[in-house]
């Protein structure tokens, strides 16, 4: 009998969860007061409402031992998950509106192009190959089912409902999404028997849902022999059910209550010519069935097949379903008269309008709205059929009932496409595999399956069971896949007697509830043995039920262990009804009376009742919730327990042998190990923990045919012996005295604990051990004699099987450092049956790994009769000769022949592993698959397959170096297996680390930078692939929050800025601070006016007004310049509002503060209107554009009030730049436009349009247009839109169709450029600013395209453009414009000729953007201002300003930041008179006009500076700094000259000063420049006339952009972004807050389409800090700069490559060849640059000079290795915690005089100085080994050394570089190995002479000889002395002849030699005992 682990009480953890639920809350809105209770008490009222139920499974995100649970009761689904405390965390709560049916985890495959996460659920397997090419990713869900609609709960937060339009019976998962079956009602389905005429078919019982977001699809099914148009049908018999479905296999299980059969069905999609069919059309030709799917092909598709009515009665399949007309609402499919979704049918219906057809009335039936895609991915996978389907019999009869119409007549004809519904297209289709055999009884509609699971037993046979609950019966399904894997076979059913059944899938086993309600464990059909649970009563206790009195007089108590009086030998048996008497158990009592009961045909009746009679009885009635090993078992008193059966082993060591035995021997006799093994473990009783080994030796000896009464290996095992020797286990009976006896001080003598002490502790306390340790001679000898060998046990004949597969489990651990130190236990076992078995080879090679087993050499003979050795069978891979992996390993870096080496799948991989990266270093031209097969030789059982988990999944990668293919390799392991590695195995992996770790290649993942310790490419490669889409906000720097106290009331709207960047940059003053100020809006100014004597009170608040208005003025345009700042700087909290710094324009007077407002001053009206949409667009521009904003946080802001606000209109503009108004839902943006607010409209259409840059998408085209009236149609309703927004509108058609050369709103834009006034009042009120934002919308759509676009040349638009810009006479209009402006303008009167003055800047700035960058000179040409003054007279001085800069953009390679060249710009006769009056003053002659001059001086200036500031925006360009600074020096100086500043006049200067400012900026955007920010300054404290509203937002933007985005961003140079720049820095400020008339405000804030991050932050990867790293960046022109980031590089189309250098930190390079992509990734992300600190630097913040690393470079090269470190003197080297606590604690100067410290100091210091501390470790293991060879050598040991010396002797030619270790090092342990083996030579002779002579050993006092001759074996590999007889050694005299026979051998000089002076010493000493004889 087996016992579990004790039975826990079981509550769900859902349940205590619901207690405390509040439960939904009622709506009650929409009902009146009074009914609102009586409405509650009748919707809460439900018999069923707190229905219970939950499911289980194992938690894929936690660790073995955590299940996840799905609880449901009533309307609430508790999702929650254990720990490994026991305890549980509730994950999510969902609260459904009503009763929840049903709740289930599932997955639905996805698009790869689709933003959805990946979890760890399997995707689809070869049998859908195509389904993985088209759909790569995963997305789990919860699916809840309720009453009318299901729902589902992704786990990354997206929910999804769905109604359902049929009532729901049953949901299923499936691969492909889930099935749901449709509910019938019996009396609908009995009604089939007289179906009316005009409801001739069935509907669908099985439907399929892909995505939530996707309708709800019917699912068809196939049968074998049948015609091919008639196999497929849709599966609509209401007989049929779904019981089970396995998304691993992708099946589903039926139930047929007709036939009473069960059948299995493979799932897959659906093909599209099955669809068709399934539709009622035939396809006359395949060939043509893709242009038939694509509905570009319709002639080939024929016609719908007849419905003739079946004269013989209907088939069942082809029943009418008997619903009613009025169920038609209940239909899952729905009339679509006006929609032809699908492309599959289109095709049909529109080639066959109006031609006279038959439609099947089942096409109505199936009418939806499908999906606008066709069903795709048809499947290849087939199974192969071994029992005709039982849908077989009628599939072409329920097809013609289904697609044929009554008596063939026709429907109708079809008139238009309206006429025809649309059938929803199938698709998952099923494919039947298997039905159940007709041998099976079939005698009740009961017999449907209960219980369904797919199983595998302990030989890896597989399983579906099924549970026919009312037969008792469990009915197993082998199958197997086909070689090919493309179908499953199926094998003959068998059934077991069960109740209940439930597997446990980590043990491979099956746990039944039988009859006799006990527990019984199976293996597949293999009963293993009863179980009993501790903390159950046992149904033997139970009386019988005979009556009332008796069932009242029960009473239960747990008996006494009834214990076994044989010795514990007799266990060997493993007996089952022998178990069981182990069990703590009374006697069995009869429990027939209630058997037969539940046996009777009306158990299901009755079990209610019996259940309730008999609920104090204790009898387990169910088995349940089975996750892993563990389940849930139910009594009758409806308690729930909670059960975990114990692992197969807890021992690595008894696992793999367990695993190879179960791989290499036959499967029965691996299925009656592995059964006899679990049993012994766990039987009731029997010990665990240090004696499980033990118990696993007892097994395998019995099983193999040894008695273990007096087998050596358990009587001499002292643990064991202990056990066996106690009273506990003698006598398992309590005793009922106190007395003692004997046994029980013999018991603690021979304890093991007993042994430790005294070996510790004897000398002190002088106690001796009594127990004698293993003597060969006596003990062994005679118990070895007297036992004796059972040839008829299970595994006797396959003892060789067993000692091979034990072997490579033996060589597996020798490479495993953890489990070296238990190789003597296996070892032991190895040896004997080796001995008995008569393979020496085998044995020696056991001792020279544990020399105590020398002493049995002689003394354990072969035990085996040559008759019973023939009994053996033969292993076809089994050698003479051991596989020796250390050997193996040592003979490949020789350069000899090696035979390929075992390997057992998943038993030795660490072998394997070692193998394949020995074989990758010196045999790099070998390919994966070559050097398998040349040095790997994979061994199994004759039968045996590799399945898909047990072969490798590990490929070799292909890389430039073989370092580099080396650590590629080893990254894939598991690190655990790579740090058990042995030392030996170890160091090639170690030097291709320090290989790698200096120049790593660009592309590797991050676990093989995490391998060559580079963190820091680890990291940036884990950023680098989603970096950090939620980022956190950087909090405000205690310090700098405590100056400035800032709370969230007093929001300024700056405290997000990164400070510890900003600190890290600008760190030397105090510019932060300074530019905060500056664009502070949100406090109140200060008003600090003396008041005069002569001046009265009134007019002294006047006048402290009116400075306040001019102040305000400043204040108001402070907002655009502080959205700037913050740019993209905030993260959000999504349950709260987006704060918004108030606009505060208030005053405070001092000394006491008073409030200062403007309420005795004229002020203009609505001032602050357009300040206030500023100040919100600045809002929402502070939200990070890397976030995932939902539309719902986006309403959160809208304001509670019905009226919208300005600033909620500016926040839906900057959230539209960020990119955040893609989530919004059409219906909301419909909302916000009705209200008609104007600003909401204006920032809603230009965000929107912002968010659909370049897609030309129609739906944002659609919206666009209805606010432009030229892109409405003639007949249109005119709608009254305000101004603003049509001028919005229009240049929202240029973002969306920017750069695509649309030609249709190309010539909608061109006219609207002299775009007339009128209509009437129309059209009459800033006119510029439209003529300008058509102007701009028509050079974003013709960006760069020149005149040169195909389907544009005939349009003229250059010369109409030329025609706007310089004027002449009005062409006519074109007739859609003469109908819309026939009535003229009451406003304005135009003459015939062009209003320059409103089209020219538009006309302008669209031809310089058309032209851009096309070196049009001719163009050019059009913008040369003119040279004379009479045509100077007759251009505007602005427009010369931008004719400058469009002259520049068409020319934009020969712009020059120079003094030169902007001056070039000038007409002579400018540059000659500007400003120079004086000069000319009293020449009469002289007629010039000065005004003239100097004007066009200051525009054209100012135009050439635009252009050189928007080449080299944002590049930081020192040259152009100083020519831009130097223009802007200038006009400062000008503007202090009264008698020069009068030539221009103010305003224009003032003008030009603002543009060049904006300019100087531009360049230095996202630097902070010093200088800059000292003349915004200046500039910013001047208040009043000619100092504007503009001029203060020039100097606002100025600011702005010198810390643009907190100094993390900077502009871009590229097309559209130049266009942006020229948009939003339009050279014309307004004059005042209100003023839009010659360009629109709101296009201010489009600089952030220019805006980009460049900015490299430095990142230590150790401390997480940002620091400073030297970087040196690489133009493509061959240019190098040398940098100190954090720093703004330059745009990288200038770049080839960009490293840190300098010799703090590690090197990393991005090229543009290998790893540019990364650099991309990472400055479009958050710019961490994570660098690692390399040993002997510290950081500039600790040594900035680097005088500490100096310091520590000449430690270095003084070679000090004598002293002792301090850790004082490491800190010079390295910051690394570890190795400073390493030298603080073992290299102390306390222990000066220590050899210990010594040689610590000298290794620590070697390794941190040559930065090599991954060989640290290496090091002092050698150097341990080394100090105690001759004290206690392990030959293990010695082999990691032999093998170190063979790789660096190899590696000399292959790995030129610099070794981790010093060769001579090696050369000095190989000398001093061989010299203390030589020194044991001279006195080794005995011990040789029996060893070559086959003798026993003569006895030694002194263990280690023993372990140095093994040592002297393995280190010069001597042969075994049968070997040598083999190798003619008998014949050989002198030494050359003996090395002629040994050489070919592979033996080395030096081991020959060796050899020869072993047998001189040998033979010498046999000459000795001949001659004394």
């Amino acid at each position: 009998m087996l016992c579990t682990h004790e039975a826990h009480p079981f509550v769900p953890c859902g349940r205590h969860f619901s207690a405390i639920h509040p439960g939904s809350i009622p709506d009650n809105s929409k009902f009146s007061s009074n009914q609102a209770p009586l409405h509650a008490m009748f919707k809460d009222f439900s018999i069923n409402d707190k229905r219970e139920s939950w499911r289980m499974r194992r938690s894929p995100m936690s660790s073995e031992g955590c299940d996840e649970e799905l609880y449901v009761s009533g309307r609430v689904v508790i999702w929650s998950r254990g720990t490994a405390q026991g305890k549980s965390n509730v994950l999510r709560c969902f609260t459904a509106d009503s009763p929840v049916l049903e709740a289930l985890w599932c997955s639905f495959l996805i698009s790869a192009s689709f933003d959805f996460p990946v979890h760890n659920i399997q995707l689809p397997t070869e049998n859908d190959s195509a389904e993985v090419t088209r759909a790569t990713q995963v997305q789990s869900s919860v699916c809840i089912v309720e009453t009318g609609c299901v729902n589902v709960y992704t786990h990354d937060g997206c929910n999804y409902s769905m109604a359902l339009p049929f009532t729901v019976k049953k949901i299923w998962e499936t691969k492909f999404g889930l099935l749901f079956e449709r509910k019938v009602l019996p009396e609908k389905a009995e009604s089939t028997k007289t179906p009316k005429k005009e409801d001739t078919t069935k509907l669908p019982v099985l439907f399929s849902l892909t995505h939530p977001l996707e309708e709800l699809s019917p699912v068809i099914y196939t049968s074998g022999n049948v015609p091919a148009a008639a196999r497929v049908s849709f599966f609509s018999e209401p007989s049929h059910r779904v019981v089970y479905s396995n998304v691993e296999l992708s099946l589903v299980m039926t139930y047929d209550s007709s036939l009473q059969l069960h059948c299995l069905w493979s799932v897959r999609r659906a093909k599209p010519e099955e669809a068709y069919i399934a539709c009622g059309f035939s396809v006359m030709d395949s060939s043509h069935l893709s242009g038939m799917m694509s509905g570009n092909d319709a002639s080939h598709i024929g016609t719908p097949v007849g419905f003739n009515q079946s004269g013989n009665g209907m088939s069942r399949l082809s029943m009418h379903s008997g619903m009613s007309p009025s169920a038609d609402s209940l239909s899952p499919f729905r009339a679509n008269s006006s929609r032809i979704g699908s492309p599959s049918l289109r095709g049909v219906v529109l080639a066959n309008m109006g031609q006279p057809r038959n439609i099947s009335p089942s096409i109505n039936r199936l009418a939806v709205f499908s999906r606008s895609h066709s069903p795709q991915g048809p499947s290849n996978s087939t199974f192969r059929i071994n029992t005709p389907s039982p849908l077989q019999r009628s599939a072409a009869s329920s097809t013609a009932g289904l697609f044929s119409p009554a008596g063939g007549g026709a429907v109708g004809q079809l008139g238009s496409v309206a006429d025809i519904a649309e059938p929803l297209t199938p698709e998952i289709c099923l494919d039947h595999v298997w039905s159940e055999p007709t041998s099976f009884p079939r005698d009740c509609s009961l017999c449907a399956a209960s219980k369904v699971f797919h199983v595998s037993d302990l030989s890896g046979q597989r399983y579906i069971c099924y549970l026919v609950a009312y037969k008792q019966q469990l009915r197993y399904i082998r199958y197997e896949e086909s070689n090919d894997k493309s179908q499953l076979i199926f094998g003959s059913p068998a059934i077991v007697a069960a109740r209940d059944a439930i597997p446990l899938t980590t043990l491979e086993m099956i746990l039944v509830l039988d009859a006799k309600f006990n527990l019984i464990l199976y293996s597949g059909t293999m009963k293993v043995n009863m179980v009993h649970v501790p903390g159950l009563p046992s149904p033997a206790m139970l009386p019988p039920p005979l009556s009332d009195e008796s069932l009242t007089e029960l009473s239960f108590h747990r008996g006494e262990p009834i214990t076994s009086s044989r010795p514990p030998s007799a266990l060997d048996v493993l007996n089952i009804e022998e178990l069981r008497t182990l069990s703590p158990v009374g006697p069995e009592q009869s429990c027939r009376s209630y058997l037969r009961l539940l046996d009777s045909p009306t158990a299901v009746a009755e079990l209610s009742f019996q259940r309730s009679s008999f609920s104090n009885l204790g009898c387990i009635l169910s088995l349940s919730d089975p996750v892993d090993n563990r389940f849930t078992v139910e009594i009758t008193d409806n308690s729930l327990y909670r059960v975990t059966f114990p692992e197969m082993t807890c021992s690595p060591i008894i696992y793999s042998c367990l695993h190879a035995l179960r791989w290499i021997l036959p499967r029965d006799s691996a299925l009656v190990l592995l059964t006899k093994w679990y049993c012994l473990r766990n039987a009731p009783g029997i010990c665990c923990g240090h004696s499980e080994w033990n118990q696993f030796l007892m097994c395998l000896l019995n099983l193999v045919g040894y008695d273990v009464n007096g087998h050596p290996l358990l009587s001499t095992t002292d643990c064991f012996s202990n056990e066996r020797n106690s009273p506990t286990f003698q006598m398992k009976k309590r005793r009922l005295s106190g007395q003692g006896t004997n046994s029980d001080w013999d018991y603690l003598i021979k304890s093991s604990h007993h042994k430790f002490f005294c070996e510790t502790n004897g000398s002190i306390s002088g106690l001796s051990i009594v127990a004698d340790k293993f003597d060969p001679a006596s003990e062994s000898g005679s118990k070895m004699a007297s036992s004796s060998v059972d040839t008829s046990a299970v595994l006797f004949p396959f003892l060789n099987y067993v000692l091979y597969a034990l072997h490579i489990v033996y060589e597996d651990m020798r490479l495993d450092i953890v489990l070296q130190n238990q190789l003597a236990d296996l070892a032991n076992l190895l040896y004997c049956i080796a001995k008995d078995l008569g393979h020496e080879l085998y044995a020696d090679h056991y001792c020279r790994d544990v020399p105590q087993l020398f002493l049995m050499k002689g003394k354990l003979k072969a035990k085996f009769s040559p008759e019973q050795l023939s009994k053996l069978q033969t292993l076809n891979c089994f050698t003479a000769a051991p596989p020796n992996i250390y050997q193996w390993l040592h003979s490949f870096l020789q350069r000899q022949d090696c035979k390929p080496f075992p390997l057992i799948p998943g038993v030795n991989s660490r072998t394997e592993h070692v193998i394949t990266m020995f074989v990758i270093m010196f045999e790099s031209d070998s390919t994966h698959e070559t050097f398998r097969e040349k040095f790997l030789c994979r061994v199994s059982a004759v039968g045996r397959r590799v399945s898909d988990a047990e072969s490798s999944i590990f490929r070799v990668p292909s890389a430039k170096t073989v370092p580099e293919r080396i650590v590629s390799y080893m990254a894939q392991l598991d690190q655990n297996l790579r740090s058990r590695l042995a030392l030996g195995a170890v160091i090639p992996l170690k030097e291709a680390i320090s290989y790698c770790q200096h120049n790593p290649p660009a592309d590797w993942p991050e676990a093989a930078y995490n391998l060559i310790g580079r963190e820091d490419l680890a990291k940036q490669t884990r950023h680098s692939c989603d970096e950090e889409k939620f980022l956190i906000s950087n909090p405000v720097k205690k310090d700098f929050a405590n100056q400035n106290k800032s709370t969230k009331e007093e929001d300024d709207g700056i405290n997000s800025l990164d400070y510890e960047l900003l600190k890290l940059r600008f760190s030397k003053d105090l510019r932060i601070k300074e530019v905060r100020k500056l664009l502070q809006s949100s406090l109140p100014v200060c008003i600090s006016i003396t008041q005069k004597p002569e001046i009265s009170d009134h007019e002294f608040i006047e006048e402290q007004e009116r400075y306040l208005f001019a102040t305000s003025i400043r204040t108001m345009a402070l907002p655009v310049g502080r959205g700037m700042l913050t740019l993209r700087t905030y993260s959000p909290v999504p349950t709260e509002a987006l704060p918004i710094p108030k606009l505060c324009l208030t005053g405070r007077a001092p000394p006491r503060n008073a409030t200062i407002e403007m309420t005795h001053i004229d002020v203009p009206v609505n001032m602050s209107h357009w300040p206030q949409f500023h100040n919100g667009v600045a809002a929402g521009l502070r939200i990070s554009s890397n976030l995932q904003m939902e539309s719902t946080w986006i309403l959160l802001n809208k304001a509670r009030s019905e009226s919208l606000t300005n600033e909620h209109a500016g926040f839906l503009m900057g959230q539209g730049l960020n990119g955040h108004l893609s989530n919004l839902p059409t219906l909301s943006v419909h909302d916000y436009l009705i209200k008609g607010h104007e600003m909401t409209s204006m920032g809603l259409l230009l965000g929107i349009s912002a968010n659909k840059r370049g897609t030309m998408d129609i739906g944002i085209t659609k919206l666009l247009s209805i606010h432009i009236a030229a892109l409405l149609p003639p007949t249109s309703t005119e709608l009254d839109v305000p101004h603003n927004v049509q001028v919005a509108a229009v240049l929202g058609v240029g973002l969306v169709y920017q750069g695509t050369a649309q030609r249709h709103m190309a010539e909608v834009l061109l006219a609207e450029i002299g775009r007339p006034p009128g209509p009437e009042m129309e059209n009459s009120a800033d006119r510029e600013s439209y003529s300008l934002a058509a102007g701009l919308a028509l050079g974003f759509v013709m960006l760069g395209k020149g005149s040169e676009v195909l389907g544009l040349s005939d349009m003229g638009m250059p010369d109409q453009l030329y025609h706007y810009m310089v004027g002449g006479q009005k062409r006519p209009l074109t007739a859609s414009y003469r109908d819309r402006y026939k009535s003229p303008s009451y406003q304005i009167k135009e003459g015939d000729c062009v209003n320059v003055d409103v089209t020219g800047p538009g006309a302008t700035l669209a031809l310089g953007l058309m032209f851009f960058n096309t070196n049009n000179s001719s163009v050019a040409e059009w913008f040369v201002a003119p040279d004379t003054q009479s045509l100077l007279d007759l251009v505007r001085p602005d427009l010369l300003m931008l004719r400058t800069l469009s002259r520049s953009l068409i020319m934009w390679q020969s712009i020059e930041p120079t003094h030169a060249w902007i001056r070039g710009n000038l007409p002579q006769i400018v540059a000659q008179y500007a400003f120079d009056r004086r000069k000319y003053s009293k020449d009469p002659d002289c007629d010039i006009d000065f005004e003239t001059m100097s004007q066009a001086y200051c525009n054209i200036m100012a135009g050439g500076c635009m252009a050189v500031g928007l080449k080299y925006a944002g590049s930081c360009n020192s040259d152009v700094f100083s020519t831009l600074y130097d223009m802007a020096i200038k006009i400062l100086r000008l503007m202090s000259m009264s008698v020069l500043i009068e030539q221009a006049g103010k305003t224009t200067v003032e003008n030009c000063l603002s543009v060049i400012i904006v300019c100087l900026a531009m360049v230095m955007a996202g630097s902070g420049d010093l200088s800059v920010l000292r003349l915004c300054r200046v500039l910013r404290s001047r208040i009043g006339t000619p100092v504007t509203y503009g001029s203060h937002m020039a100097v606002g933007m100025a600011c702005g952009l010198l810390f643009l985005g907190g100094g993390k961003y900077t502009l871009s140079t590229s097309p559209e972004s130049v266009a942006a720049m020229l948009c939003a820095f339009y050279p014309r400020f307004p004059n005042h807050s209100n003023d839009n008339r010659y360009h629109l405000q709101a296009f201010r804030h489009l600089y952030v389409l220019a805006v980009e991050r460049r900015l490299v932050i430095p990142r230590d990867v150790a401390t997480n800090k940002a620091c400073y790293v030297e970087l040196e960046v690489v133009f493509k022109d061959g240019r190098t700069i040398e940098v100190l980031a954090p720093y703004m590089l330059p745009e990288l189309h200038q770049l080839s490559e960009v490293r840190v250098r300098g010799p703090r930190y590690w090197s990393v390079e991005f090229k543009v060849d290998s790893n540019w992509d990364r650099l991309k990734r990472l400055l479009k992300g958050n710019g961490y640059l994570y660098v690692k600190q390399r040993v002997g630097h510290l950081s500039f913040e600790k040594d900035p000079k680097g005088y500490e690393s100096l310091l520590a470079q000449s430690l270095i090269r003084e070679q000090t290795f004598g002293k002792v470190l301090k850790a004082a003197e490491i800190r010079s080297f390295t910051s690394d915690p570890f190795v400073l606590g390493f030298a603080e604690f073992f290299c102390t100067a306390e222990h000066s005089n220590s050899h210990l410290s010594q040689m610590l100091s000298q290794v620590l210091y070697e390794c941190v100085s040559h930065e090599k501390l991954e060989v640290l470790s290496t090091l002092m293991s050698l150097h341990h080994n080394l100090s105690h060879l001759d004290k206690s050598c392990r030959p293990i040991d010695l082999w990691q050394l032999k093998l170190i010396v063979a790789f660096y002797q190899r590696a000399k030619e292959n790995f030129p570089h610099s070794r981790l270790v010093n060769p001579e090092f090696f050369i000095s342990c190989q000398s001093k190995v061989e010299a203390i083996l030589a020194s044991w030579l001279q006195s080794a002779g005995p011990v040789l002479a029996s060893y070559f002579g086959g003798e026993d050993f003569p006895e030694s006092p002194n263990e280690q000889c023993y372990n140095l001759l093994a040592a002297f074996l393995s280190w010069y590999s001597i042969p075994h002395p049968r070997a040598l007889l083999q190798m003619g050694l008998q014949q050989v005299q002198t030494f050359p002849s003996l090395f002629n026979v040994l050489r070919p051998s592979g033996l080395s000089v030096s081991s020959i030699m060796s050899l020869a002076d072993a047998m001189k010493c040998a033979v010498s000493v046999t000459d000795q005992s001949q001659a004394a004889v």
